[in-house]
């Protein structure tokens, strides 16, 4: 950059404008300096740092000084376009358009439940296992803070070890333990579930069979697992090994 260049960025820095610009590190200017003079040379560069180190800026804004800003750089200190704020859930096409299905009641909620349930149930019944676990699935994503729901997590729980995901089964019914402490039939099924998997847990095993035991002792019967309870056969088969331990 020439002497007469740097007075001219002298003259925009002195003018005011806003920070924040740098040199980019390996761009240079464009020629060579016009003036032979070595003194003149040696003011222009010193000149030239001064007015970095005071005002960077003001240089970037200067006549000639374009080649030290680097197109990334450009861009950074260009503002970030606003994206115009859309609402999804709005009717655009008019009162004429169909409008978000209705929330369902209590009541509503609970039949569709039960009819899901029953569903979920026949599918088990005719050994489509992977069905029924997708529609317990369905009720209990749905419909996750009604009560009668609890019955539609265990169902999942005893589904996903019947199709061999024995290890988030077990997950899934000890969470069940905590949530329903009390109910025979999960920690009936977590005992089974706990001895079959490692009897290695033969202690933990005995602990839940023994709370099953002292609210409902019918899951001492495999009839009663398999008729009442309709437990799905990996699940009979694994209470069956448990209660031969004694």
């Amino acid at each position: 950059m020439c002497a007469c260049q740097v007075h001219a960025a002298h003259c925009t820095a002195s003018r005011g404008v806003s920070a924040g610009w740098q040199p980019a590190r390996n761009d240079k200017p464009r020629g060579a300096c016009v003036h032979s003079a070595s003194r003149q040379c040696a003011l222009a560069a010193t000149l030239l740092s001064t007015l970095l180190a005071a005002s960077p800026a003001a240089f970037a804004a200067a006549p000639g000084s374009s080649d030290y800003i680097s197109v990334q750089e450009r861009t950074r200190q260009r503002a970030p376009l606003q994206q115009p704020f859309i609402d999804r859930d709005a009717n655009l096409e008019g009162p004429s358009k169909s409008s978000p299905r209705p929330r369902l009641s209590i009541p509503q909620q609970v039949a569709e439940i039960r009819r899901l349930s029953a569903e979920a149930q026949e599918a088990a019944d005719t050994q489509n296992y992977q069905q029924a676990l997708q529609t317990y699935t369905i009720i209990t994503h749905n419909y996750p803070d009604l009560a009668v729901v609890q019955y539609a997590r265990i169902k999942r729980a005893l589904m996903l070890y019947q199709l061999g995901k024995t290890v988030d089964a077990v997950l899934e019914m000890e969470g069940e333990s905590s949530d329903l402490l009390g109910n025979a039939e999960v920690h009936a099924a977590l005992a089974a579930m706990l001895y079959s998997e490692s009897p290695k847990q033969i202690r933990r095993a005995e602990t839940q069979w023994e709370i099953a035991r002292e609210f409902d002792q019918r899951y001492s019967d495999l009839s009663f697992v398999k008729s009442q309870k309709r437990w799905p056969p990996a699940m009979q088969l694994a209470l069956e090994n448990f209660l031969s331990l004694s």
